[in-house]
């Protein structure tokens, strides 16, 4: 991947014609294997684990946050030490970005306003969390 692609959105919010037509529950935002993953707000590590979505399994961090909304970080690994029900603070490194699931590395970013809501656009409510070494 050309640096230049790196960060942008590979799979935005909504249908999309993928595997004939689906509709994708965040934004997918190129990465490159085991590129680190931070918090885009403060709040509580929920789940750290294997989500299955149709027919691929994925890794997933879930945050609670301190606004009780909800942020998903798939394709993603935990960092060593990173526990369910830890506070994370806003910008903390969360974990990296791993190829579970059917593609290359990336961040899938998925958003909620509460548990019982449905999943949102992160893009119209969140900063994001993909960012290279060294920038």
């Amino acid at each position: 991947m050309a640096n230049s692609d790196y960060g942008k959105v590979n799979s935005g919010f909504g249908w999309r014609n993928y595997n004939g037509g689906e509709h994708h529950p965040g934004v997918d935002i190129r990465a490159y294997l085991n590129d680190p993953i931070y918090a885009t707000q403060a709040g509580v590590v929920e789940y750290i684990g294997p989500q299955t979505v149709g027919r691929y399994t994925l890794n997933k961090i879930t945050v609670t946050n301190s606004d009780g909304s909800i942020s998903g970080y798939g394709h993603t690994g935990p960092i060593a030490g990173l526990k369910r029900g830890q506070n994370v603070a806003c910008g903390e490194r969360i974990g990296f970005s791993d190829a579970s699931g059917p593609v290359d590395a990336h961040l899938h970013l998925s958003y909620r306003r509460s548990a019982a809501g449905p999943m949102i656009d992160a893009l119209s409510n969140q900063l994001h969390s993909v960012s290279r070494p060294g920038q």
